[in-house]
């Protein structure tokens, strides 16, 4: 028993460097990797950054166009809205001037006597 134990003590002291440094060797192996990865990553934010830098100047470049539409959409919407306030002022003028206006036709074409407009 003393022998086997006197073996695996000499075995262990020969294999517990070797596998430190193989163990060293794929944690080396590993930082490089994640060392690349995070180079990789931080090229990656500064093209999205540069590119959301330019579709950032893109619409402030964009700002007076969707001014210039906004107000004439406002001014359409305006026009709109007076226009139909005209309109109906107009209807309801009408409406209630009815008698006034059937009275003038009347007389208008009361007046011809029933006579006809050409001349022969």
């Amino acid at each position: 028993m003393d022998e086997l134990l006197t073996l695996l003590s000499s075995v262990s002291q020969l294999l517990i460097p070797i596998l430190a440094v193989i163990a060293l060797y794929f944690l080396i192996r590993f930082l490089i990797a994640l060392i690349k990865l995070t180079k990789k990553i931080h090229q990656s934010i500064e093209s999205v950054d540069r590119s959301l830098n330019i579709v950032e100047n893109y619409l402030d470049q964009m700002k007076a166009p969707m001014n210039t539409i906004t107000n004439i959409s406002r001014g359409v919407d305006q026009v709109g809205a007076f226009s139909e306030s005209f309109v109906k002022g107009l209807i309801e003028i009408l409406i209630s001037n009815m008698g006034v206006l059937k009275d003038a036709i009347s007389s208008f074409f009361s007046k011809d006597g029933g006579e006809s407009h050409d001349t022969e």
